[in-house]
């Protein structure tokens, strides 16, 4: 493939400033060849990168999706202005940045964990290619397969006339949930299944029971918003300040759980005692495939094992649903116990040279 690439690269976060300085409330879009600027709200032109993302099986099913990537980029970085061009059911997403004293660039909309793909269809890559001979600029492109015949068109495209980085693979933690839950529990280990187990007897003698909400109307959904937060707040990370009740990550949650419910994909587990709300586990369900998004627990309840009891209850409920894998997220000590390697993506750092 063209181009020389760096790997080993130190991994940072190529945030965007407040002090950008052309805030913008538009979408420029290329779309078919013709050029033009839409509202960002125009859910249609999203709508057509969801179809490019879904017919696309090398990148996040659920994190490259716009419900992610633009609650992501209202909630961390909304000065920037988006960029979508489109050839031939190919899309690029990304994000133009301008900040004093910098020269301009263009970066994933979600680009603190680097989940979501910036390019989706077999056709994006070259593209994005073609938009960098013509105009060089910096590119951070994140969530991309993990495959040389996809990427080369890039790299090929922009040859000798940019420095390529590449940042670290990024790997999902994923349980297979092939056999149901019979299935799953067989590729555990003998303790993890005992200590499971014994989880799941003090819950159920502290009477605490669990309810699935795979449907929800928008009338309900402010009030047990609230209830939600309650428990975060809570919750250990609450009660240290790092809790998702506050700042920008809850403007993220606060933006992408009601998208999740208008899309029929919201899934949530309520863990209740003597009808007070103790713990939640919310994710997406997007065909065979669940993505875990947060789980917390009232802290008064951490001596029950309640968070491994909680995500046992949903991989019950998801097995029931038919539901083929549960995507844990980024890799944990915790998550190593309950899943197996997934998908891998990786994040290349263009710099005109």
């Amino acid at each position: 493939m063209g181009g020389k690439v760096e790997s080993s690269v130190r991994r940072r976060r190529f945030g965007s400033s407040p002090a950008c300085g052309r805030p913008s409330k538009r979408v420029w879009a290329i779309l078919g060849g013709m050029e033009g600027s839409v509202d960002a709200n125009g859910d249609l032109i999203f709508e057509r990168w969801d179809t490019a993302v879904a017919a696309d099986p090398w990148i996040d099913p659920i994190c490259s999706r716009s419900a992610w990537q633009r609650s992501y980029h209202e909630a961390f970085a909304p000065e920037r202005r988006l960029h979508l061009s489109e050839q031939e059911g190919s899309w690029v997403l990304l994000a133009e940045v301008e900040e004093p004293g910098d020269d301009p660039r263009f970066e994933s909309l979600e680009n603190m964990w680097g989940l979501g793909s910036s390019l989706a269809g077999p056709g994006a890559a070259t593209q994005w290619a073609e938009r960098l001979r013509r105009t060089p600029v910096s590119s951070l492109l994140l969530g991309l397969p993990l495959d040389a015949q996809r990427l080369a068109p890039l790299l090929d495209g922009v040859g000798g006339r940019f420095s390529v980085r590449a940042l670290p693979p990024l790997e999902r933690c994923v349980a297979s949930l092939t056999g149901g839950m019979e299935g799953w529990l067989s590729r555990r280990s003998k303790s993890f299944r005992r200590n499971l187990r014994a989880a799941v007897r003090r819950t159920q003698a502290e009477g605490i029971e669990f309810r699935w909400l795979s449907q929800l109307s928008d009338p309900e959904w402010p009030g047990l918003y609230r209830q939600i937060l309650e428990v975060e707040s809570a919750s250990w990370k609450g009660l240290a300040g790092q809790g998702v009740d506050r700042g920008p990550m809850e403007a993220f949650y606060r933006r992408l759980l009601p998208r999740l419910l208008a899309e029929g994909q919201l899934r949530i587990l309520l863990a209740e005692r003597d009808g007070e709300l103790v713990g939640y586990l919310h994710g997406a369900q997007w065909e065979g495939v669940f993505r875990g998004l947060q789980f917390s627990f009232d802290d008064r309840w951490n001596r029950l094992g309640l968070g491994h009891v909680l995500q046992r209850e949903a991989l019950v409920q998801l097995c029931e649903a038919g539901v083929q894998q549960y995507d844990l997220g980024t890799p944990h000590d915790y998550k190593q116990a309950w899943s197996e390697p997934g998908l891998v993506t990786v994040g290349l750092w263009l710099q005109p040279r």
